[in-house]
């Protein structure tokens, strides 16, 4: 883990900018002053302060400020999906189901109206042929 030499929160080490501010890891991880020779052997050395986090926040992660210690930036949401299909092949069906109802409402007002002379015709057509045929069978 890698601290952030800004804020001094802990990072992954293959993090590019920090999780918590935002600040460019591998720029302020470089020295900025010329470095320093090392210390004398009769000088004491004291240990670096330890990083003590701030106490957390009891609020939800949401409410919190982005300037807060706790506050922290997502990572990227995955790939977005697609927006959701329109069924288009429930529009034909219904479509086509329209179509019919409309064809046979209108045949069934042909039949009724303008072609009932036909179709009576047509009916005395088929009756006369059977009854030759029924003749013509007997005959024999």
């Amino acid at each position: 883990m890698i601290a952030c030499p800004n804020c001094g929160a802990s990072n992954q080490p293959d993090s590019r900018f920090c999780e918590n501010c935002g600040a460019d890891l591998r720029s302020l991880s470089a020295p900025t002053a010329p470095p320093t020779p090392p210390p004398s052997v009769d000088t004491p050395t004291t240990p670096p302060p330890t990083f003590v986090p701030p106490p957390s926040d009891t609020r939800a992660p949401w409410e919190l400020p982005p300037t807060a210690p706790d506050w922290r930036m997502s990572s990227l949401p995955p790939e977005a999906l697609p927006p959701p299909r329109r069924r288009t092949w429930l529009w034909i069906l219904l479509g086509l189901i329209g179509a019919i109802i409309i064809c046979c409402c209108a045949s069934a007002v042909w039949a009724s109206t303008a072609g009932q002379h036909k179709v009576e015709h047509w009916a005395t057509q088929v009756t006369d042929y059977f009854t030759e045929e029924a003749g013509t069978r007997e005959a024999k």
